[in-house]
């Protein structure tokens, strides 16, 4: 059954954190020629279960939004209506507490009797916000939509009382007794409030879509985007990117002095690996500027050969050319039924307290610091599985020789009993297409039996996910090497799985849901099919609703393709885990990664390709190898 929600409109609209003005959960949505303006913090929010289990998002799920403008700012003049929220130097004013302070947890009117509720990174109007999903949009306008600037404070940098350094935005005046005065604006006091490039004035960075974060679940390579319209749009898109150190979940003191005006040293308390995974499909540029893109945080880890910044980001997105999957790690003494030593392999690791399992991408690209490998923990859900986005094409080393503690603890420990799952593991690619291939190292040790690797499917309708060993495969020759050091090398090619071309057919037809709104038309696209709306509204295409049920699928019928394998009896990790690791190599400017960036046509965002350090070109290509930009 389909939610339709036509012609709706809200407006001067505030909702806390986690939710928005229009929050939709979990069902096949349609909003459709409605108008969101003037809200405060989320416009529309369309969530699933937060995961990848049919218990999470129904079998064929869409969420639409289509044919509607979303409105930042309607009255310019009156500081009630301010889109930096009603609580500003000319409007309402935050009461103080019974210490004689401003509260940072929320703001108080007295007189009006209001209160806002504050919350760390939320203090910032997203008109189309991302919580979980997938979600789709068609055919959107967005329109004046502002960055707002904190114009009665300054940053500042203060000495802590325990240690470590504290961002405030505090008065501009120049006498004593106002210098520690706090921003009238209810942003000016709350942790993850910008700074501004030239470090002297502090903002919040209005956007039109944006994220609900720190977020411990899940977020699919499958949300897609056409047709989209912008007028006067100070960012597009903005996400916020956790900056921790290299391999650890510590928080980067220098870089957040750089780029905020309010912290301390809990402001990526919360967040996780998780965070720096967002990502959206531009299918036809209308977003980006480049046709059939992948948008994904500006971390380096997710740095790719031919990539530029997002256009009107504020700088937080790299676009690229390149599709992005799902790889997750599952252990097998989670299914069928949990038989997991929580002491060797914890159920939850949806916070930094789950340390996860390091993924090093092993293709080197440029950076300012040196062509090195960088890593990220793969986690997220409580369900034992560990996860997280990586490049189609991509060389992985996955991190089996870590000895970072119980929430991650490989072993190899089986018993002589032939059910005994234990130094089983299970490695899989959700949103996978056909044409998909990704490379793969662990640490497998000395007795490692190559022949234990096979091609299974993963049933990810059914926690804990049900893998299909009987039919488990082969895989063809030279898919499989034993590397040096007890490291195994193993390819997963999409395309080797017996009769997998149908496998995917078969899951198109059945996606086409839900059957009271969609049907599935086996003549459409000359013989391939279509899931088509049922009752097209207002003389629109046959398939302008129910094609979005299957825009990307998660797994071709029967289950997501991936590898069963077994560690060795006595496994145990080195010494040193990081001597083991493989090299990282230089891509090669060649396929499948030498491909060029192509400009929508309406030129209207960007102008130039910009590289993440700073370099325009005429197109996305390079001149010489990936290594030397």
């Amino acid at each position: 059954m389909v939610t339709v929600l036509d012609r709706f409109t809200t407006s001067f609209n505030w909702a806390q954190f986690t939710v928005a003005a229009i929050w939709l959960r979990p069902q096949w949505y349609l909003v459709t020629d409605s108008v969101i303006t003037d809200v405060q913090n989320a416009g529309i929010t369309m969530v699933t279960g937060g995961g990848y289990y049919a218990g999470d998002v129904v079998p064929g799920h869409w969420a639409l939004l289509r044919k509607s403008a979303l409105i930042g700012h309607t009255q310019e003049n009156n500081p009630f209506a301010f889109d930096g929220g009603p609580f500003n130097p000319s409007g309402l004013q935050c009461a103080a507490n019974a210490a004689g302070n401003r509260d940072n947890s929320y703001c108080l009117s007295v007189d009006e009797g209001v209160s806002h509720q504050t919350t760390n990174f939320g203090m910032y109007q997203r008109l189309f916000s991302v919580y979980d999903g997938p979600a789709f949009q068609d055919s959107n306008a967005y329109l004046n939509i502002k960055t707002r600037v904190l114009d009665d404070c300054s940053p500042v940098v203060e000495q802590g009382n325990i240690g470590g350094k504290i961002g405030k935005c505090v008065s501009k005046s120049d006498s004593k007794s106002d210098s520690k005065k706090p921003s009238a604006w209810v942003a000016g006091t709350v942790q993850g409030l910008a700074k501004a490039d030239d470090g002297k004035t502090c903002y919040m960075p209005n956007a039109a879509i944006g994220w609900k974060q720190p977020n411990g679940f899940y977020y699919p390579p499958a949300f897609h985007s056409t047709n989209l319209f912008f007028k006067d749009v100070d960012v597009r898109h903005f996400v916020v990117t956790p900056l921790f150190k290299e391999g650890t979940f510590d928080m980067d003191s220098d870089r957040v002095q750089k780029e905020y005006c309010v912290f301390d040293d809990t402001l990526f308390n919360g967040f996780s690996s998780i965070d720096r995974q967002t990502v959206l499909n531009d299918d036809d540029g209308t977003l980006t500027g480049y046709k059939k893109t992948t948008v994904i945080n500006l971390d380096e880890f997710f740095a790719a050969p031919v990539d530029a910044v997002e256009c009107r980001s504020d700088n937080t997105s790299r676009t690229s050319p390149y599709d992005y999957v799902t790889t997750v790690v599952y252990p097998g003494c989670a299914t069928p039924r949990d038989q997991c030593d929580p002491d060797a392999w914890a159920r939850d690791c949806t916070t930094s307290q789950c340390t996860g399992i390091p993924l090093f991408r092993q293709d080197l690209l440029p950076r300012a610091d040196g062509n090195v490998a960088r890593s990220i923990r793969m986690m997220g859900q409580n369900t034992y599985q560990r996860s997280t986005l990586t490049a189609n094409h991509g060389t992985y080393y996955l991190d089996t020789a870590s000895k970072l503690g119980f929430s991650n603890r490989f072993t190899g420990k089986q018993s002589d009993a032939a059910d005994d799952p234990t130094g089983t593991y299970y490695l899989f690619l959700i949103f996978a297409k056909l044409e998909t291939e990704q490379t793969y190292q662990f640490f497998g040790g000395d007795n490692f039996d190559l022949a234990s690797i096979k091609l299974v499917q993963a049933n990810i309708d059914r926690n804990p996910i049900d893998f299909d060993n009987n039919n488990a495969q082969p895989l063809p020759s030279g898919r499989v090497k034993q590397l040096a050091n007890g490291v195994v090398q193993v390819t997963v090619k999409v395309s080797d799985f017996p009769d997998v071309a149908k496998k995917y057919g078969a899951a198109r037809q059945k996606k086409c849901q839900p059957a009271t709104y969609c049907t599935w038309n086996d003549a459409a696209n000359n013989g391939a099919g279509a899931c088509e709306d049922k009752n097209p509204r207002d003389g629109a295409a046959k398939d302008a609703v129910c094609r979005w049920a299957n825009a990307d699928l998660h797994c071709p019928d029967g289950g997501c393709i991936g590898i069963r394998f077994t560690l060795p009896k006595g496994f145990k990790s080195p010494d040193n885990p990081d001597s083991v690791r493989p090299a990282a190599a230089c891509l090669p400017k060649a396929a499948p990664w030498d491909v060029p960036l192509t400009k929508a046509s309406d030129g209207t965002c960007p102008e130039d390709i910009v590289l993440p350090n700073g370099v325009k070109l005429p197109d996305g290509r390079l001149a010489d190898d990936f290594c030397s930009r």
